[in-house]
C-alpha cells in the first residue's frame, strides 16, 4: 500500500494550492496507514498538505445520506479528498 499512495502523491501533491483532506478517525488503522505515508514523504522531500476531517463514528456520520452521497457509498473511512478528485479505496 505505501508504495501506491507515494506514487499517487508524488503525482498530484505537485499542484500548487492542493491540499488533501483525509476523512476518518485519526487512531483507525486505516487512516494511520494514510497519516504515515504521508509523514515519510517528509522524509524525501515531499511535503504534502493534508488535513484530518474527524468523522463521528460514534453517532454514524459515515452512514448519513450526504456522506454516502458525496464521499462513501459503503459508508467507509478513511477518504481521501482532493478536489475534483476523491479516492474511496484505501483499505489495502
Amino acid at each position: 500500500m505505501g508504495k501506491t499512495l507515494y506514487l499517487f502523491f508524488r503525482e498530484f501533491a505537485t499542484s500548487d494550492n492542493m491540499v488533501f483532506k483525509i476523512y476518518g478517525v485519526k487512531n483507525f488503522s486505516g487512516t494511520q496507514n494514510v497519516l504515515i505515508v504521508l509523514e515519510e514523504l517528509k522524509t524525501i522531500g515531499l511535503d504534502v498538505p493534508y488535513e484530518v476531517v474527524t468523522v463521528d463514528m460514534a453517532n454514524a456520520a459515515h452512514k448519513d445520506a450526504e456522506y454516502l452521497q458525496k464521499m462513501q457509498p459503503f459508508g467507509q473511512t478513511p477518504v481521501l479528498v482532493c478536489l475534483p478528485l476523491i479516492v474511496i479505496k484505501l483499505h489495502y
